[in-house]
Parts: structure tokens; sequence; C-alpha cells
């Protein structure tokens, strides 16, 4: 990553935005340092802290979320559904992305929460065989 880059160029599509920040390859591959983070943070998702990070993804109070695993998984935000996935994998994958992506962007935060989804949905197209393959 250099730090004279600007990450959030709100005017590049996701794989650009990606690729500037050093989080893909010009193969649209994830670098090796970014997946390197990525399963450090998987392992801590997949721990007891799960609900902090959802709750994290989700910018929510880890009080209010439920993860009702199941076929989908659905994630309550209180009263209300915040969120299905197709697996507990892919639940971990996404809230490790958008942890990681916190970090390798640093101004992820003024990101609108759209294209936040497409990136990180961009980059769990990468990694889910890898995720599904780990949750075995």
């Amino acid at each position: 990553m250099s730090d004279t880059q600007d990450r959030s160029d709100h005017n590049n599509t996701p794989w650009e935005t990606l690729i500037t920040a050093g989080v893909v390859d010009s193969r649209y591959q994830p670098t090796p340092t970014f997946r390197s983070d990525w399963e450090r943070l998987l392992t801590r998702v997949r721990g007891a802290d799960r609900t902090a990070y959802v709750a994290m993804m989700l910018e929510t109070n880890q009080a209010n979320v439920t993860v009702e695993t199941g076929d989908p998984v659905i994630v309550m935000d209180g009263t209300w559904i915040a969120g299905e996935w197709p697996s507990i994998a892919a639940l971990d994958a996404d809230a490790a992305l958008c942890t990681a992506l916190q970090q390798w962007l640093p101004k992820w935060e003024t990101i609108p929460s759209a294209e936040q989804r497409t990136l990180i949905t961009h980059l769990r197209t990468l990694m889910d065989g890898r995720t599904e393959a780990q949750q075995r």
C-alpha cells in the first residue's frame, strides 16, 4: 500500500479501488499480504467473538445481533432482518473482509454502504471456495 495513493476515489470501479489499495493485483487476485491479513481475521471471526465482528460490519450494537444458522443464515439486528448469507462461511468471510477493508482503505467509513457491499462481494467471489473448504 502506498500512503500517497488515494484509496477511496469514488470515481473508480470496485476493482480499480481494490487494485489501487493493494488488495488485489492486476489479475484481480488477492495480494499475498491482503490474503494473509484476511485469513488472520477470518480465524478471529470464527471464534467466540463472531457477533462482535458481525455487529461492526453492520454498524450496530453487538447486544442486538443474533445469528440464526440455517439455510440461509439470517442475521437479526434486534427485531429486523439485517441480512441473509448462503452459509456461515460466507457470513464469516464478509465480516473478515469488512474488517480487513477498514484497515486497508483508510477512508472506508466515507464509502457509501452500497459500494462497500459491492467491494466485499467482489472479494468474496475470489475467496468463496476457500471459505467453504476452511469451514469444514
